[in-house]
């Protein structure tokens, strides 16, 4: 999995304040990785972007019905229908956009042609069974294990790249950032200068391009949600489909993700209404990532990275020699991250309210404070975090031999097994003995009982003279206000 190195949001690239990207409905994403959000078919209509909720979903539509059309047409496999509907599935991964799953590269790959076959396997049984809604394409996700909410928006973006380029021009002429022409060239959705002169079908935008010359395209916020599946949502929804869950499978709790997609589409093939429900399940389902809600800190990582430096700024001077100084500078990380989180309201971004967010929240809020931190003492290390599908993790290296580690986690989870396992297992695998140890304390009843077992494994290790990993415990509880302590 690709890692996030020093991360460059577009607004400071273009001279621009983030406020005037969010205020015109677009997400201010970062140029050199990826913000883990997709774009979801389902939210296209609900835009409040006339072009996406007209044009764009117009284009996804007739897109979607020349698919089933060939379909329909096509008698076997690999004849000249299938071939057709075949073309018109593009799964390459849609970099422009800087959404996704965090690689560090800003080409994509196209996805195996054994996940397009699978779609269209699947789009056949369900005509076969009798719903040729052209929609049904974007309830891929809901069938087959290996076809995420990813593959769904890749595809969506590609359909409506037109739509996306037009709504990035527009802003850029606007706000006087400047436009080159390219030409998106190719198989891979590689772009090249464009060949005004040359007899080329390919078509010309004018978008903002990076030094490297990529270009950058910008999305409205509100046809993005997160990578968590909506598929829990779902079966709530629909009796039927919990109905074949306990017939099938049991106890929904103890499902993966693949027994869940058997048991809709086993349930759902039952009966053709059925799809009709479900496709009105997934339309009303759908929402948008929430701002206001940011479940995963994702636009307050972006206001922080916004922050004059001075703020992160200490009275230390930083020599980085060997791994000493590199654990010396992680742990001012946290303790700077902790200061902020208990003394000066930074908790209030950990909360939705009387709920506490996702243990990714507090991950990607100290990720962002602990680079701000390093820039703004100019510390030459800086946090590498793997934003991918799994856990966040952190690496802070010097060369080979001066690793860090630092794996944080919320004290309503299983701390002990963190600490003992997970936590042990990272630095095996990156060669290292130096790790931190970070728990978040939400306040839960038992986590007095968790902390003395994880500081009684820790002694013994120290007892048995092997290294143990620091453990930082941060306060991250509702705080009252200045007026009311």
């Amino acid at each position: 999995m690709s890692k996030i190195i020093r991360p460059v949001l577009f607004s400071s690239y273009f001279n621009i304040s983030t406020d005037i990207l969010f205020d015109n409905g677009l997400i201010d994403p970062f140029i050199n990785c990826d913000t883990p959000l997709f774009i979801d078919p389902f939210l296209l209509e609900k835009s409040q972007n006339s072009l996406i909720k007209n044009q764009a979903v117009n284009r996804l539509k007739n897109q979607f019905q020349n698919i089933i059309k060939f379909l329909i047409q096509s008698k076997k496999e690999n004849d000249a229908a299938w071939k057709a509907a075949l073309r018109l599935l593009n799964l390459h991964e849609a970099q422009v956009t800087s959404l996704g799953y965090g690689h560090s590269g800003r080409f994509g790959s196209s996805r195996s042609g054994n996940i397009k076959i699978t779609i269209l396997r699947v789009c056949r049984e369900i005509i076969e069974v009798g719903f040729e809604d052209p929609e049904l394409i974007c309830m891929m996700n809901f069938f087959e294990d290996g076809i995420g909410v990813d593959t769904i928006s890749d595809l969506t973006t590609n359909i409506i790249f037109d739509d996306l380029a037009e709504i990035t021009k527009d802003f850029c002429q606007k706000y006087n950032i400047p436009l080159e022409k390219r030409e998106l060239f190719g198989l891979n959705n590689r772009f090249v200068n464009c060949n005004v002169n040359a007899a080329s079908q390919n078509k010309c935008y004018d978008l903002p391009v990076l030094k490297n010359g990529y270009p950058i395209v910008l999305v409205p916020k509100d046809i993005v949600k997160v990578l968590q599946s909506d598929i829990d949502g779902v079966i709530s929804q629909n009796y039927y489909i919990r109905d074949a869950i306990n017939r099938y499978w049991g106890n929904v709790t103890k499902l993966t993700i693949a027994n869940k997609k058997a048991a809709i589409k086993r349930s759902t093939f039952e009966d053709v209404h059925n799809f009709e429900t479900l496709l009105k399940s997934l339309k009303n389902f759908a929402r948008a990532y929430n701002p206001s809600e940011d479940e995963y800190c994702f636009y307050k990582i972006k206001e922080i990275f916004q922050y004059d430096p001075i703020v992160f700024k200490n009275n230390k001077t930083y020599q980085i020699n060997n791994i000493s100084d590199v654990m010396s500078v992680v742990k001012d990380t946290i303790h700077f991250f902790k200061d902020h989180i208990e003394n000066k309201n930074l908790w209030e971004a950990l909360w939705n309210g009387d709920q506490p967010k996702m243990e990714r929240a507090s991950q990607i809020l100290y990720y962002a404070m602990a680079d701000s931190f390093c820039r703004a003492n100019n510390i030459d290390i800086s946090p590498e975090a793997d934003m991918g599908r799994g856990p966040v993790d952190f690496k802070f290296s010097q060369g080979f031999d001066a690793k860090v580690l630092v794996e944080m986690k919320l004290s309503t989870g299983n701390v002990v097994h963190g600490y003992k396992k997970q936590l042990e297992h990272y630095k095996k695998a990156a060669q290292t003995e130096a790790a931190f140890y970070v728990i978040m304390d939400y306040g839960n009843n038992n986590f007095d009982k968790k902390l003395q077992e994880i500081y009684k494994i820790k002694n013994d290790l120290i007892t048995q003279d092997q290294r143990a990993s620091d453990i930082i415990v941060i306060d991250a509880c509702k705080k009252k206000s200045a007026s009311k302590i």
